[in-house]
């Protein structure tokens, strides 16, 4: 359908404009009203149905909403929920919550600053700010589309230490001061949790997607650090001397990963033509 019109003018109608405006501005103050702004505008044209005053009437909607925002925060970061307990966390969620409305009609976008949030919360338990970044990266890696993995059983065999790997984006990095995966794999158990907090033990690894599964290995940090290296464009000669300590086996295990979990997408020789190890799609 066309737009509001004079029957005889042909112009679009003014009052079209101004109910418009009137309904743009209505939702915008019902917006600012159940985030905890600007509460009077909104309320006093407020008439609630049966015995609830217009606070009640829109209270409700600010409770919903709040609620809904928590559960998207529970279901990213369920890991920091179980350590915060169902209190903390609740009331950490509707401190930022109050911080930073979504902005977005998409909530798995919603909360990818709550781990700096809870470092600043909680500066003696920077632990909290490291696991909610891994359990970010996990919903992000979760919400990427389907990846097809090609099969790289080829790939043992370059020799050429001059190539350059290229990857695709399914997959991260990630290192930690603390025990952060043993803390995300310890799940629901209780014991291997307090155990995991306990430890204090530096962790490297990588998490991808290889079809539709999502898989989390260890690494030790030598060969996080050739991977790293090699993200940045090092060759994979130069990328494996960057490592300290780092001997045969851990890079014929690293390769192996590389092959097996389908990170590249392609690979450029010393020769300089591109080797595509899939299609594109």
């Amino acid at each position: 359908m066309g737009s509001l019109k004079h029957e005889h003018s042909g112009r679009t109608a003014p009052h079209f404009f101004k109910a418009r405006a009137m309904l743009s501005q209505i939702q915008d103050n019902f917006d600012a009203v159940i985030k905890g702004k600007r509460p009077g505008i909104f309320i006093e044209g407020i008439i609630p149905a049966g015995s609830l005053t217009p606070e009640d009437a829109v209270g409700i909607y600010a409770a919903a909403y709040e609620a809904r925002l928590t559960e998207a925060l529970g279901d990213t970061y369920r890991t920091v929920w179980r350590i915060l307990g169902d209190e903390l966390f609740f009331a950490e969620c509707g401190a930022y919550i109050h911080a930073h409305p979504s902005a977005s009609h998409n909530l798995s976008h919603y909360g990818g600053d709550f781990a700096d949030f809870l470092g600043d919360c909680h500066p003696d338990h920077a632990v909290l700010r490291d696991l909610a970044q891994f359990e970010w990266k996990m919903a992000e890696l979760f919400h990427k589309k389907e990846h097809i993995a090609a099969d790289l059983s080829f790939f043992g065999a370059i020799e050429d230490d001059g190539c350059r790997l290229r990857f695709h984006e399914h997959f991260f990095l990630f290192q930690s001061e603390f025990s952060v995966l043993s803390i995300w794999r310890a799940g629901d158990d209780e014991q291997a949790m307090a155990a995991a907090l306990e430890m204090r033990t530096a962790e490297t690894g990588i998490a991808y997607k290889k079809n539709n599964g999502i898989f989390v290995k260890d690494l030790t940090p030598a060969q996080h650090c050739v991977l790293q290296a090699l993200q940045k464009d090092l060759t994979l000669g130069d990328a494996i001397s960057s490592a300290r300590d780092i001997d045969v086996e851990q890079v014929t295990a690293l390769f192996q990963l590389i092959g097996h979990s389908g990170l590249i997408k392609y690979y450029e020789p010393s020769s300089g033509r591109i080797k595509w190890v899939q299609n594109i799609s």
